[in-house]
């Protein structure tokens, strides 16, 4: 069954925001079609690895296994986090806000170079906004002063 009128106007405005994107650490847009059920899919380009959660989730390992924990070191720490900071500061300058940052929005690729994807609650602000008022997110990742708001 097809998307509500206001569900394919959201799909569309995430399809042009990540389509006018163009960063190494920002998943790259190839395409949006509808396919024959009419609903739109937006194709980006394929991220070997899932996210940076199945990767936290492939290191945790299994002591009931006996497969040791595969910890990230401090330089790889150092280095994802780069990524991200320099997606996000792209998408700023933009004044673009992803509104849903987290490691399952964070897709790793085979180099294991990062990139931020689904932008389905970003927010594309005036020109002349100073900042957003909204509170999007799930509970358990909005900082606390926000949530008591």
């Amino acid at each position: 069954m097809g998307k509500s009128r206001e569900q394919r106007k959201e799909i569309m405005l995430e399809a042009n925001i990540l389509e006018a994107l163009d960063h190494p650490y920002i998943l790259s847009y190839r395409e949006c079609y509808e396919n024959k059920m009419e609903m739109l899919c937006i194709v980006t380009e394929y991220c070997e690895k899932g996210t940076l959660e199945d990767e936290i989730q492939r290191r945790k390992g299994d002591w009931y296994k006996g497969i040791a924990p595969q910890y990230f070191d401090n330089m790889e720490v150092l280095t994802l986090f780069t990524h991200i900071l320099l997606a996000v500061k792209h998408l700023h300058n933009r004044k673009i806000i992803h509104r849903d940052l987290k490691a399952e929005n964070i897709f790793v690729m085979e180099n294991g170079e990062l990139k931020v994807g689904d932008f389905g609650t970003s927010l594309q602000l005036n020109p002349t906004d100073k900042q957003c008022m909204t509170v999007i997110g799930q509970k358990q990742y909005i900082s606390p002063e926000i949530f008591d708001h």
